[in-house]
């Protein structure tokens, strides 16, 4: 398996991980990386407003990494922003 079958077979299982530790987390946010060969690592970041419940923050991320699959599917990076919570993930590294 090439790198971009291996990000497009698992990138919502990565960031479904993300998105579990940041709905519990007080922070409301969560990073990680994830070496996918070639010399490439996945740089990923779910994030919360803090206000919004731990319900709420999963199913606004659970319904962002839903939607990569019909926008972006084949793309090795990709930024959801929506009105309560926000993903990213990118084989470029980003300082938060």
């Amino acid at each position: 398996m090439n790198t971009n079958q291996l990000i497009r077979q698992k990138k919502g299982e990565w960031l479904a991980q993300l998105a579990g530790q940041a709905s519990v987390n007080a922070q409301m946010f969560s990073t990680g990386d994830f070496d996918v060969g070639d010399n490439y690592k996945l740089h990923r970041l779910v994030q919360c407003p803090r206000d919004l419940s731990s319900i709420d923050c999963m199913k606004c991320l659970n319904d962002s990494i839903g939607f990569i699959p019909k926008c972006c599917d084949l793309s090795k990076g990709v930024q959801i922003f929506s009105a309560t919570c926000d993903l990213r993930f990118d084989t470029i590294y980003y300082k938060v």
